[in-house]
């Protein structure tokens, strides 16, 4: 059984494939593989990849001639994995991994069996410059699926034959919705370190389809919050939107928040909603200030999320 199975689900990623195979080729970590399944790509990418793993022993190649979509392409690539390693890392064929990713992640994950998986921070690139800090409190992970992925999909390693597959029903929005399922069953967390790579471009899901992408984000983050948050729905216009246009808005979401200083796991909610404020109102100086003054809030409530 090989430690650690990669999967990767391509389409017409002749621009990319190359730089992200030879991020792979050079991973620190041993006996490893690599599983490709091309969705029926139009242009080069079958033949790249063919040039490409001439003579390995350790890449699954399987180019299929039918586009079903990366819903149904990472299912397969979850069944072609079953039973061959301990872990599964995500890769996307437009992504870049720093070379000791998996040997980092493989570590971290077999000295705390305790959680499910992990991701690692990322920096995006290409149209876009950033580093992505995720937090590190399980708790706080599990709670931030009420909002969005605590993970970044490309970083994640996860142990292996879980049994939970993508849902097949969605046209968008799959790797989201995964990531709520295990973290139903199981702690996430990520590693402090800038790990991998994540290209942003004009031909992404997130790009060409957004309000697609944005209608089934917000059904999984309201059956999520349903799940986590049953005695809270009237928090779900808070967590959906934390924008705030005028005095009236911020003295209710105010009086939301305070009310979840109860217990241990609402202090992480609120520390969560500290931190999704600020970061959807930072351009509004006025607002954060007034809002940091009547929440009493500490800056170390929201450090405390990048604690494990």
């Amino acid at each position: 059984m090989k430690k650690v199975s990669v999967l990767i689900a391509c389409f017409n990623a002749e621009q990319y494939i190359e730089q992200c195979l030879r991020s792979l080729f050079v991973q620190t970590l041993d006996d490893y593989e690599i599983i490709i399944v091309d969705d029926g790509s139009t242009d080069s990418t079958v033949n790249i990849i063919h040039s490409l793993i001439q003579g390995m022993n350790n890449v699954i190649f399987i180019p299929r001639k039918n586009n079903l979509g990366t819903i149904k392409t990472r299912n397969e690539l979850l069944n072609l994995a079953e039973n061959r390693s301990e872990y599964i890392a995500w890769c996307d064929a437009d992504d870049i991994y720093h070379k000791d990713k998996l040997i980092t992640q493989y570590n971290f994950l077999k000295k705390h069996p305790d959680y499910l998986g992990c991701g690692t921070w990322y920096k995006k690139f290409d149209s876009v410059n950033k580093k992505v800090f995720k937090f590190l409190n399980a708790k706080a992970n599990t709670l931030f699926t009420c909002f969005g992925s605590p993970v970044g999909f490309p970083t994640f390693m996860q142990k292996n034959n879980i049994g939970i597959l993508f849902d097949e029903t969605l046209d968008s929005g799959e790797d989201y919705a995964y990531i709520s399922e295990l973290a139903k069953s199981g702690s996430i967390t990520n590693i402090k370190r800038f790990l991998t790579y994540y290209r942003v471009h004009a031909k992404q899901e997130s790009t060409l389809n957004y309000q697609r992408q944005k209608k089934v984000h917000d059904k999984v983050s309201r059956e999520t919050c349903n799940f986590h948050l049953k005695d809270k729905e009237n928090l779900y216009q808070y967590i959906t939107n934390p924008v705030i246009s005028d005095s009236c808005c911020l003295s209710k979401f105010v009086k939301q928040i305070n009310h979840l200083n109860y217990n241990k796991d609402d202090a992480i909610l609120a520390s969560i909603f500290d931190y999704r404020f600020l970061s959807y109102n930072k351009r509004n100086i006025k607002f954060v200030m007034r809002y940091f003054l009547h929440r009493n809030v500490r800056m170390l409530s929201i450090i405390g999320l990048y604690i494990r």
